[in-house]
């Protein structure tokens, strides 16, 4: 902490003033896809707009420095690393572990939390009512009158996750309401908030067991799937329009990528002085350096042998081993962030999400841990493992693991592919690129070996945020055995905030 002496106090006040202007939490980028427009020039292309939109990513602000003033009068410099891991809180403030201060709750002295209110929409007055059990929409449900917010204000609240607060004209029409979620310390009552409220499409229970799912207190233990399947018991159809409820900077995630111009290089380059695994190299850029080895020139793509142990392997699959479905692939994606899933004509596998039990399992987090390790891309970053089954002649055609929109999304797209082999397989099933071939003349293809990972990039070295064409790869048919494998998803930003906020694409 640096401090400067400052005389009069009037000079230290209009310091901080101009610092508050320019700097702090105000500094953020309101668009997912500002880091990819920002390294592809865009913050001097379409500078008016990428100000506005995309100050951060532009430098036209920083988040890295406050200045308060102190009792004496002193101004006081405070270097902050707030975008970049977790936020200290050694007072307890906040309620619980904040990554980005926008999100952060403050704790009230009954162990409660703090919310503001802001009244931005073009409406009168607005009386505001405070319910605990969700009722606002039947007969009845009044609430106790609180206070009057007029246009333009903001009134800060101390209540409780899961209760609900009703917004109404001076006549007493609802006009919006919104259930208290965690990581969402501000309501903004807005004419498309309002709009909302009253759109039977956008405002709706899409199930029936929502009542007592909100009644359970589902809204705020399962934020994601509530609001979409459930957004009228939850009062929260306001969090279906995607742009309020997946916006980067107001989620409790860190603002920083995991890989930056130059990161993929960086990684595959520690990969090769590595001393704990045997690492193979099937590609690289400028193929081999010593032109001995039958290694093609094109993006990385490495094995690492004996990653994961039998024991490891055979726990994570046991977890799993009643759910194997038929493999889907992603459809498209409607209005409010719901991405459909469709039956694959390309993909005849089965696979099993490693979630609950099996996520938590020891063996899955010692494998995941051990990636983490190896990447330095921390565990947030990853969607759950996959789990795999392929059966005679069971495939999955060429494909690619990233999708050039998945800028859009909170948790940017996917960077990494990290292929477990969980079994050795007779004969087939080999992992081929169909783009990368070696000098020989013959494409990349990996055989399944037990305990084997497999790494590849998505993405371009020189921009991650662009997909690299050259990594489709294929899962050839099984001819003799079962392949049993596991992939591991590395996003550019944290995927598990998005994901429990329904920001991921699919909700079932």
């Amino acid at each position: 902490m640096l401090r400067i002496a400052r005389e009069p106090l009037r000079a230290a006040l209009v310091l901080a003033t101009l610092a508050a202007a320019s700097d702090g939490h105000d500094c953020v980028d309101t668009h997912n896809q500002c880091l990819e427009w920002g390294w592809k020039g865009e913050c001097e292309r379409n500078a008016p707009y990428m100000a506005k939109s995309c100050p951060l990513t532009c430098s036209q602000c920083s988040r890295n420095a406050t200045l308060e003033v102190g009792v004496d009068g002193t101004a006081v410099m405070e270097a902050m690393d707030d975008l970049h891991g977790d936020v200290p809180d050694p007072q307890r403030k906040w309620t619980s572990l904040i990554r980005n201060p926008l999100a952060a709750m403050e704790r009230t002295e009954s162990d409660g939390v703090s919310v503001d209110l802001y009244h931005s929409a073009s409406v009168g007055p607005v009386d505001v009512y405070w319910l605990s059990d969700g009722s606002t929409r039947d007969e009845g449900a009044v609430g106790s009158l609180m206070f009057r917010l007029n246009a333009g204000e903001s009134r800060r609240v101390g209540t409780f996750l899961g209760h609900v607060f009703r917004l109404a004209d001076t006549s007493g029409k609802t006009l919006a309401s919104f259930r208290v979620m965690p990581h969402r310390p501000t309501f903004h009552l807005t004419d498309e908030g309002i709009e909302a409220y009253n759109d039977e499409e956008m405002c709706r229970d899409s199930d029936p067991s929502c009542p007592d799912r909100a009644g359970r207190n589902d809204c705020v233990n399962a934020p994601g799937w509530m609001v979409m399947k459930c957004s009228r018991s939850c009062e929260a159809c306001h969090l279906r329009d995607p742009q309020v409820r997946c916006r980067r900077d107001l989620l409790n995630v860190k603002q920083t990528p995991a890989l930056t111009p130059g990161g993929v290089e960086a990684f595959f380059q520690s990969l090769l002085s590595s001393q704990e695994y045997n690492v193979t190299i099937h590609s690289r850029p400028g193929g081999d350096p010593d032109l001995t080895k039958d290694v093609a020139d094109g993006p990385w793509v490495a094995t690492l042998a004996n990653f994961v142990t039998e024991e490891d392997g055979r726990n994570i699959l046991a977890t799993v081993s009643s759910q194997f479905a038929r493999s889907t692939d992603q459809g498209s994606v409607d209005k409010y962030g719901e991405q459909s899933k469709i039956v694959s004509k390309s993909r005849t596998s089965e696979n099993a999400w490693c979630t609950g039990h099996c996520e938590s399992h020891p063996s899955t987090v010692e494998v995941m841990s051990r990636i983490e390790k190896v990447t330095g891309i921390p565990t947030e970053n990853y969607e759950s493992f996959q789990v795999l089954r392929y059966q005679l002649g069971q495939e999955y055609r060429a494909h690619h693991d990233m999708s050039r929109t998945d800028n859009r999304l909170a948790c940017g797209p996917r960077v990494y592919t990290f292929f477990l082999y969980l079994s050795d397989v007779e004969e087939g099933g080999e992992t081929e690129f169909p783009l990368i071939k070696r000098p020989s003349g013959t494409t990349i293809k990996v055989k399944p070996t037990r305990g084997t990972a497999l790494v590849w990039p998505s993405v371009k070295n020189d921009d991650p945020t662009a997909q690299d064409p050259r990594t489709r790869h294929a899962a050839l048919p099984v001819i003799k055995g079962t392949k049993f494998a596991a992939n591991a998803w590395i996003h550019q930003f944290d995927y598990t905030e998005p994901n429990i906020w329904g920001c991921t694409g699919a909700f079932d």
